[in-house]
């Protein structure tokens, strides 16, 4: 299911295969939406939009982690509509004939105090596309293109330290690009997609385990073992396994005090004792004083 919001749709491809979107919520005022999505290190992914109606035109502006991807996309409304009505974006355009693909990438960490009173942005960790509606003014001459901000290092003490970031590729060539003017924006539309590591998704409950894997550990012990950090299926069963191992071993103890408390209450047996026999019934010296 793709979310949809104001006539438009909108979903990501990781490389080409588009991705299930779980969660998927709308703000109440009725603009922004918002999903989660499993994302995987090393991979490239596209972020694309549909005009479920074309009426009118509009320009797609993608964020990563809060940073701008340097270009909008235009789709034509339907007196200028040419070819289909979704579009897409990959890469962050570092010349006119050339791009840097988006990849999603591990979250560098680090125990370093300079770093751990840097800002880092509360949108680590979202895909963001923004819709506006605007009106189209004709061709515009080539502008600069702003040079991307690699992402810097995040302090291991970090509540955002969740595993993955997006980053960007390596330069590719790409088609000619060229500047529409446009006019009279106003936003329409907002996508959000959330986007954690499949083990994280599922630890949380917003992912389903697949039903071939073995039982799970319960989320409560599975989330103590720090599941941010566990970025394919080995670690997470891994984690699982120990999980399951700690719910084992704290059955077996409260097992050995039931049994231990069971004892202490048991009425103990009477011994009667006899003139000269100890308690556990052994013969009893008496001293006998001779008084003749």
């Amino acid at each position: 299911m793709r979310m949809q919001l104001n006539n438009f749709a909108a979903w990501v491809c990781i490389d080409k295969v588009e991705q299930p979107q779980h969660a998927i919520e709308i703000q109440a005022d009725g603009q922004v939406a918002t999903c989660w999505m499993a994302s995987e290190v090393g991979k490239n992914f596209s972020v694309h939009w549909q005009d479920l109606r074309r009426s009118y035109s509009s320009i797609g502006s993608v964020y990563l982690d809060g940073l701008s991807s340097n270009s909008g996309k235009l789709l034509h409304g339907s007196n200028l509509a040419r070819g289909d009505a979704s579009i897409s974006q990959n890469g962050y355009r570092t010349s006119s004939t050339s791009k840097r693909p988006f990849v999603f990438a591990k979250l560098e960490l680090t125990d370093d105090d300079q770093y751990l009173h840097n800002a880092t942005s509360p949108e680590l960790g979202e895909i963001k596309l923004v819709i506006e509606r605007c009106e189209v003014a004709g061709k515009a001459r080539n502008r600069g293109l702003r040079p991307f901000v690699e992402p810097e290092k995040i302090h291991e003490r970090s509540k955002k330290a969740f595993g993955h970031r997006c980053k960007l590729g390596p330069e590719t060539r790409s088609v000619s690009m060229y500047h529409t003017r446009t006019k009279s924006r106003r936003k329409v539309a907002t996508f959000v997609f959330k986007y954690r590591p499949l083990a994280h998704l599922q630890a949380n409950g917003i992912v389903p385990i697949d039903k071939e894997r073995k039982r799970a550990a319960p989320i409560g012990d599975v989330m103590d073992l720090t599941l941010e950090d566990c970025d394919d299926d080995g670690e997470f069963e891994a984690a699982q396994r120990i999980a399951a191992l700690k719910e084992e071993l704290v059955t077996l103890e409260r097992q050995r005090n039931e049994r231990r408390k069971r004892v202490k209450l048991e009425p103990k047996a009477e011994v009667k004792e006899e003139p000269g026999m100890t308690q556990r019934g052994a013969p009893q010296l008496v001293e006998v004083i001779d008084l003749t």
